[in-house]
């Protein structure tokens, strides 16, 4: 327990720097790279030098980088992600209302990874160098390195227009979408069954089929592989020849002893992709038009807005960091042979 204590210690101690050191790469590369925030809130209009001054004024670009950063991170500590040079909302307001969208994505995005990793990195470790084993790692190759949107176009070409089994866009149907509010936590499938509304329920889980199944077989590509090599490892220790020894039964073994021992590495790989997935959500978002934080990012970035950019970059950031801590906090209880 004392080790424990030490380790959380010294993580609560780190994160702090590490998030420091990434919300510095974000404000220097946000000003290192071409175009003018002043010039994407006009326009392009070509306008007199003092209406020039006076908006780069209020964008505090005519002050020192050195004030700049610290009115940058001044503003983070006070959860102020500034304005969008676009249509003047808070940004803070606009992360907090599109997060729970991608985060429902994510989730469902990481359950199918999970189902699907797992499932065949048990399969292809138990039959190494055999047919099955070579037919699955082809298939993860293969499938980890599709592009994503190309992906989510097929899924939407084949179940959307010619199966017509589920809908190609958005979250909810149209008139769904006006009459039912996600109010409470802002995930549709979690509020319509607080509320008791199986038929929000349904028409949610309908629309996150494909846009999940887009994010999830890409990723299970990359656990399936990762669980394979890792279950293989195990397999071979001397405390599993002595279980099978003892006459217990192929199954048993392996799940009940070498696939928990092997869940450590795994563990890691599932708690950086569900961080990765608010990043990576933003061509899988822009496939099928949901309205989440890869959407938004996309969409600022398209239109210049660099406060938008980096108030989202700076929270995916953090989330990550946050989710990485409690990954690494949860190593002990997988596995207690762990040691801090």
């Amino acid at each position: 327990m004392k080790g424990m204590g030490q380790y959380i210690i010294t993580r609560l101690l780190l994160t702090p720097v590490t998030i420091l050191v990434l919300l510095t790469f974000v404000f220097l590369i946000l000003r290192v790279i071409p175009g003018d925030p002043v010039e994407a809130l006009l326009g392009g209009r070509s306008v007199p030098p003092e209406v020039e001054a006076r908006h780069r004024a209020a964008l505090g670009l005519d002050k020192p980088i050195y004030v700049q950063y610290w009115d940058y991170l001044s503003s983070i500590l006070h959860g102020d992600f500034g304005r969008s040079l676009i249509d003047s909302q808070p940004v803070t307001t606009d992360i907090i209302q599109r997060f729970p969208t991608t985060l429902e994505l994510a989730i469902f995005s990481i359950l199918i990874a999970t189902f699907f990793g797992l499932g065949s990195g048990v399969i292809a470790g138990r039959r190494a160098d055999r047919l099955a084993d070579h037919a699955i790692r082809f298939f993860n190759i293969g499938i980890f390195a599709t592009p994503i949107f190309w992906l989510g176009l097929m899924m939407q070409l084949v179940f959307g227009v010619w199966l017509h089994w589920f809908p190609v866009t958005d979250q909810l149907d149209i008139l769904h979408k006006i009459t039912f509010h996600a109010d409470i936590t802002g995930l549709y499938t979690v509020d319509s069954l607080i509320k008791g509304n199986l038929t929000i329920f349904t028409d949610a889980l309908r629309h996150l089929v494909m846009p999940s199944l887009t994010l999830g077989i890409i990723l299970s590509g990359f656990l399936g592989r990762i669980t394979r090599v890792n279950l293989m490892e195990t397999l071979d220790q001397d405390y599993i020849r002595t279980a099978r020894s003892k006459g217990l039964s192929e199954r048993n073994v392996v799940y009940k002893h070498a696939l928990r021992n092997a869940f450590i590495p795994i563990m890691t790989v599932l708690g950086l992709q569900f961080a990765i997935l608010l990043g990576g959500a933003v061509l899988t978002e822009s496939v099928f038009n949901w309205q989440g934080l890869g959407h938004y990012l996309l969409d600022a970035i398209t239109k210049r807005d660099y406060v938008a950019i980096q108030g989202t970059v700076v929270f995916i950031a953090l989330f990550i960091s946050i989710v990485n801590f409690l990954t690494d906090l949860t190593y002990s209880l997988i596995d207690p042979r762990v040691k801090y």
